[in-house]
């Protein structure tokens, strides 16, 4: 709909087009619209679909290697409780007015912000924290896998910790750190009590409790 994959290939086999041009040629009046379609197509160059390069001064290029590869799999939706994903064909049909417009995608699909979205509808609240357990198990024990920054901390805040799964991971491999799962106290609530891990309701826009 925006066109994208056209531009591309009419600029030549061995063009490399920046996000800034590719938005200069859809005609969008948007000042987000550059960073918008990069982030769309970091996610299509990870299935192969684009080719991107870095130049030297830092700027994301973009190509078509092969056209005739426009499949994308969302794989993703094995993860997630499908209630999550109800919305994704919506989300998708205004991905356009989004580039060309601006503003909030989730408010213009369901008119409302998101977190009032998920207290008013709580069978999309339950699913969407599944999900984000899930993805948490999956990501930080790979994350842990490399980066070693947390040797050493002695007190650790995980601002909007949710149930405190993603804490509970990182402390299990770093059993000496005392952790604070700081969410709305109607979250903590809901939270499983976790060896070194104090649950901690709140407002992060008020204050945050104090650590390393």
């Amino acid at each position: 709909q925006l066109g994208v994959f056209d531009i591309l290939a009419k600029a030549g086999p061995h063009a490399k087009l920046s996000s800034n041009h590719i938005a200069s040629e859809i005609g969008t009046k948007n000042p987000d619209a550059a960073s918008l379609l990069d982030r769309m197509l970091k996610l299509l160059a990870c299935y192969d679909l684009v080719t991107g390069a870095m130049k030297k001064i830092q700027v994301d290029v973009w190509y078509v290697e092969l056209l005739s590869n426009l499949i994308l799999l969302f794989l993703l939706s094995k993860l997630f409780d499908q209630t999550v994903f109800n919305g994704y064909d919506l989300y998708r049909s205004r991905l356009k007015d989004l580039v060309l417009e601006g503003g909030n995608l989730f408010e213009k699909v369901h008119g409302m912000p998101f977190y009032q979205f998920k207290s008013l509808n709580p069978e999309y609240d339950k699913s969407f924290d599944t999900a984000m357990i899930n993805l948490s198990k999956i990501s930080v024990k790979k994350i842990l896998e490399k980066y070693h920054g947390f040797q050493g901390i002695t007190t650790l805040v995980d601002v909007g910790g949710g149930y405190g799964v993603t804490l509970n991971i990182i402390i299990s491999k770093y059993p000496t750190i005392k952790g604070i799962n700081y969410d709305l106290p109607h979250v903590v609530q809901q939270a499983s009590s976790f060896p070194g891990i104090e649950h901690v309701g709140g407002d992060m826009f008020s204050t945050v409790p104090k650590a390393d």
